[in-house]
């Protein structure tokens, strides 16, 4: 199955990320440039959901780059974090 995902804002600041079928690499990075794009503009508070209920397994490489960019990502808020705590 070809994959495919959408990243949209839902009211009270949940992002939603759905993901069905199988990536390309390609496509995982495109998916990793949306979401960085998107939570660059979150509101305050806010949270996310990651729906993979349609989504097939991934490849090694596709699963790396998905988790590599989630590992950054929960690095630079616990940073933020951090920093806001220091205040």
């Amino acid at each position: 199955m070809t994959g495919s995902f959408d990243v949209e804002w839902l009211p009270g600041g949940v992002l939603l990320q759905t993901r069905t079928g199988s990536l390309t690499l390609q496509q995982a990075e495109q998916y990793v440039a949306a979401v960085k794009s998107d939570v660059s503009k979150a509101p305050s508070p806010w949270g996310a959901v990651v729906d993979t209920r349609g989504a097939a397994a991934q490849s090694e490489e596709v699963q790396e780059v998905i988790q590599r960019r989630s590992a950054e990502r929960a690095h630079e808020l616990n940073a933020a974090l951090r920093l806001g705590s220091d205040r």
